[in-house]
């Protein structure tokens, strides 16, 4: 992971555009070989933490940016490298820092852009793109583990790209994490928010591609409907409890049956039920393909001829 010179940087904003879960990013300039560019710059949120907890926090953080900087793909943010901005924070802190894209988040995108349903579906298949590089990268896969709108960018050419890696995890060549999850309920998946019935592992169930791909179809359903997964339901609790029940979200108007179809595959109750990322990536560049009129039985060989 590259450092990048403390002098380096200009114009930092005194207050964060964005949030993360115990991040805070900031926009900046960042200059080198005389060029300027606009960049985010994400260091931990150290105002409300002690130093010994900010510590922890700032492993995790480096922690993400050395996997991050493993990563390349059009389809996922770059990471330029990590610097300090001493005058930010009353603590010696790490920063991650990155390209800033006026577009904002998908959500933000779709919303202000009034996106087409084909714009849509470009967007959902770029981010599909990204994660089905994430699940196929080696030596081992990487599990992104907190996939939902507001973590995937649209850069400046329009293009949607993965961000935010802080939950992200190797895959162990047995196939799982034994690390603990984050995120967010409305977009985790079933196995996650169940109780394990063995009292002898007191341990959260683990992040999988499964649950990846659990995660993308509820942000497909939030790029479709403007808005966040179960959304006629107020308090997460209320939401934990419904997937808790195997509820799942009514189809709205406004997407397709096809597209409904394959949203119905990714929150298949049993993980293994569900298709790879690179299953719904097909299904959704055959939807484009087809101008839209892709059938339910189309949609279904797709993910029945999908290699295992």
């Amino acid at each position: 992971m590259q450092v990048l010179q403390v002098e380096s940087f200009s114009n930092v904003d005194s207050t964060p555009f964005a949030h993360g879960g115990f991040a805070d990013i900031y926009k900046g300039v960042y200059c080198v070989d005389g060029r300027s560019q606009r960049v985010a710059i994400k260091m931990v949120r150290t105002h409300v933490s002690t130093q010994d907890h900010s510590n922890k926090r700032n492993e995790h953080l480096l922690k993400e940016g050395k996997l991050w900087s493993k990563l390349e793909h059009p389809n996922v943010v770059p990471l330029f490298g990590v610097t300090s901005l001493p005058q930010r924070t009353p603590f010696c802190t790490p920063a991650l820092v990155y390209p800033f894209y006026e577009n904002g988040n998908l959500m933000q995108y779709a919303k202000t852009q009034s996106c087409s349903e084909q714009n849509l579906v470009e967007l959902l298949t770029q981010a599909a793109s990204g994660l089905s590089y994430l699940h196929s990268f080696r030596p081992n896969a990487v599990i992104h583990g907190d996939i939902k709108a507001s973590n995937i960018l649209v850069k400046d050419d329009g293009q949607a790209c993965l961000t935010d890696f802080g939950l992200s995890r190797v895959l162990e060549t047995r196939g799982y994490t034994t690390t603990s999850f984050g995120g967010t309920c409305r977009w985790m998946a079933y196995e996650l928010l169940t109780p394990v019935d063995d009292d002898s592992e007191d341990t959260p169930p683990p992040l999988t591609k499964n649950s990846d791909v659990w995660s993308f179809g509820m942000t497909m359903l939030e790029t479709f409907t403007l808005d966040v997964p179960y959304a006629h339901l107020r308090y997460d609790p209320t939401v934990v409890l419904a997937i808790m029940r195997k509820t799942l979200p009514r189809q709205p108007r406004v997407i397709p049956n096809a597209i409904w179809l394959l949203l119905r595959h990714c929150w298949a109750w049993c993980p293994q039920g569900r298709p790879s990322i690179h299953t719904v990536q097909a299904v959704l560049t055959a939807y484009t393909m087809a101008a839209g009129q892709l059938s339910d039985n189309e949609v279904e060989a797709i993910i029945d001829e999908a290699p295992e």
